[in-house]
């Protein structure tokens, strides 16, 4: 009598890849997209002006490359879910507080604590999470997971745009806080893992006994390069250069992007435009994520790169409805894909070892950067007649984040050295 072969089951870390993807459809819906939003309806009902709204949106972002750093450390030492759970609550919390703020400096000191709460239910913890499962076929499951992102943007944002105008501004940010918080903590805090090795298995579905975990659930050796040698290479710095000019012009232009579709066009544009924006970022992400597998990583930062730039030009002088959600498009096909290589090169350069700690650092210098984004590109608009000259200066980060990355973003000598030691070692 013939046994059964054993039942294959499916590799845990698409579990995590899952969790993930909702955990950052939540967070991208009332957090990422919802600044935009957020700073036209303080600007309308509350009458604060565009570049104290951006300024608050800086804020924002100093405050989430800080917390950054100290979540990095936290992740190698504890379950990765209670961060998730703490970002989870002080978000809503923020969210719930900015539907009753009623002067600047109260915008400032929540925009600061949404900010450091932000970060624990963002990209981090995803990104590092991911990296660990995931090592051959990473790019395509950062991919998946980081499509959240824009689903958030196509399906939850357009929500909390119709709660904004059809209830208060205190009662529809209650309503927004309340479905961030069940959206970031329900499925991510009973799916997710710290470590393959904690649950017997290895990176990408192989098998291993359950020793190779530590008590804590991490791994006991992961290859990669030390945080200290890493940090030094001319690459890291090239890198983290790069996608702080590029993102820099993106994320300005996205949390400005709801406001210039409601003057140039009307609000029905720009209640559409995120949505376009998230779509066109779902279909470019995962066209990334096989085209990366197949291909040249530097030639796929060119081309996203290289849609980024051009969907922003196109916004400068886009004056209709029709010219507006076309440049949204466009933007949107650089987008998620800009967003997608910042960890996976990192990841791919610099391996498992120290990788959150590696990439929170870089994400601090990033979040620095892109804290200027929202607040020169209001300043820009409120002080040179409109958004053009705001947009053409992102589309110019973007071609400075090409020269850099090209000119300087190949592995350099100390990384190449680097690597060769944490083989040898």
């Amino acid at each position: 009598m013939n046994a059964r072969p054993p039942i294959r089951r499916p590799f845990y870390g698409w579990v995590i890849v899952g969790a993930s993807f909702v955990q950052l459809m939540a967070t991208s819906a009332f957090v990422f997209y919802g600044l935009s939003i957020y700073l036209r309806v303080l600007n309308q009902r509350r009458g604060f002006s565009i570049t104290a709204m951006s300024f608050a949106t800086a804020l924002f972002w100093i405050s989430s490359g800080l917390a950054g750093l100290v979540v990095a450390r936290l992740i190698a030492q504890v379950d990765p879910r209670y961060l998730v759970a703490l970002g989870a609550v002080g978000s809503s919390l923020c969210i719930a507080a900015l539907g009753r703020v009623t002067s600047l400096w109260q915008v400032f000191v929540v925009y600061a604590l949404f900010g450091a709460f932000y970060t624990p239910t963002a990209v981090l913890v995803t990104n590092t999470l991911i990296t660990r499962w995931f090592h051959r076929r990473r790019s395509v499951a950062l991919s998946v997971a980081t499509t959240g992102l824009s689903m958030g943007g196509i399906l939850l944002t357009p929500i909390a745009s119709h709660l904004l105008r059809s209830h208060s501004i205190s009662s529809a940010m209650t309503r927004i806080a309340v479905m961030q918080f069940v959206g970031v903590i329900v499925i991510p805090l009973l799916l997710l893992r710290p470590w393959p090795a904690a649950m017997g298995l290895a990176p990408d579905g192989a098998a291993v006994g359950p020793v190779a975990a530590n008590a804590t659930g991490t791994a006991a050796v992961a290859p990669g390069i030390p945080f200290d040698q890493a940090i030094a290479t001319l690459t890291f710095v090239a890198i983290t250069a790069t996608f702080a000019v590029a993102l820099l012009g993106q994320v300005g232009a996205i949390s400005q992007i709801v406001k210039l579709a409601s003057e140039r066009a009307d609000e029905a544009t720009a209640g559409r435009i995120v949505s376009v924006l998230a779509a066109f970022s779902v279909a470019g992400r995962l066209l990334g994520g096989a085209i990366v597998q197949r291909s040249s990583t530097r030639r796929f930062a060119f081309l996203a790169l290289f849609f980024q730039a051009t969907g922003l030009l196109f916004m400068s002088f886009a004056n209709s409805r029709a010219a507006i959600l076309a440049a949204a498009a466009v933007f949107g096909l650089g987008v998620g894909n800009v967003l997608l290589l910042h960890p996976l090169l990192l990841a791919e350069l610099f391996g498992v070892r120290d990788y959150p700690r590696i990439y929170g650092r870089s994400q601090l210098a990033v979040s620095m950067s892109i804290a200027a984004g929202p607040l020169s590109m209001g300043w820009l608009r409120d002080h040179a007649g409109g958004y053009r000259t705001s947009y053409l200066v992102a589309f110019a980060m973007s071609i400075v984040a090409i020269s850099l990355f090209f000119r300087f973003g190949r592995p350099s000598d100390e990384l190449l050295r680097a690597a060769e030691l944490s083989v040898s070692a």
